[in-house]
């Protein structure tokens, strides 16, 4: 899941950063999570086989990782989407799944209740939920509808997207870095200029039904995020 990390930031963006800015937004554009080894399907085939298998399960997905970016120019050739090494597919319900079926990189959500410690006071009892693949790796980030979707394969807007990339980013970087709002203004920027505004026709036609869910990126609570990490 996730960008290449190697970008650079535009002169007309760098020239209104502290090169320690510039440095932050790299950084934050180079972490990702790590792709997993397995027998899997990609690009536009990929997307259609996710969607296929929601379907069949009464399920819903929301398209992540490079490709929920990728999608986002109309001119992007099928053939295009084939450079991404995996499709990454966040699942809202609680339907089983077996490890990378159908060649895919499933997120489903994991629940658990835990103590919660900040420096001042322990909270315990809390129930957290968060999304892992069958390799065990975590989505720092939740989501949360607000209407009752139809089975399938969800593509989010590019603003959505770039949510979803300030929040994973925000909680995988260390707490020892500080970030102001002009890195994360140019980190945000840095994200959208990698998009356009329309889909190509052949998502369209499929995917004209299940473009721009009501749902939210929910931000985890940095006490909670700690616990979850640990597990």
């Amino acid at each position: 899941m996730g960008l290449g990390c190697c970008m650079t930031l535009s002169p007309r963006l760098s020239a209104k950063l502290s090169i320690n800015q510039v440095a932050t937004i790299r950084l934050l554009l180079g972490l990702q999570l790590k792709h997993p080894e397995f027998d899997s399907i990609k690009g536009f085939e990929g997307i259609i086989k996710g969607h296929e298998i929601l379907q069949e399960k009464n399920e819903v997905g929301f398209l992540i990782g490079g490709l929920s970016e990728s999608v986002w120019n109309r001119k992007r050739a099928k053939d295009e989407l084939q450079e991404h090494k995996d499709v990454d597919i966040m699942v809202l319900g609680d339907s089983d799944f077996y490890d990378f079926e159908g060649g895919i990189d499933w997120w489903l959500p994991r629940k658990e209740t835990v103590n919660a410690r900040s420096d001042i006071s322990i909270v315990e009892n809390i129930k957290v939920k968060w999304w892992q693949n069958a390799m065990g790796a975590k989505l720092f980030f939740g989501i949360k509808s607000r209407e009752t979707l139809k089975p399938g394969l969800y593509i989010h807007q590019p603003w959505w997207v770039v949510e979803m990339r300030t929040a994973e980013s925000l909680a995988r970087i260390s707490s020892s870095i500080s970030i102001d709002d002009d890195t994360l203004e140019g980190f945000r920027k840095k994200v959208a200029k990698k998009m356009g505004t329309v889909l190509p026709r052949y998502i369209i036609d499929v995917f004209r039904d299940f473009i721009s869910p009501l749902v939210e990126v929910v931000v985890i609570e940095q006490e909670i995020l700690r616990e979850i990490k640990s597990m």
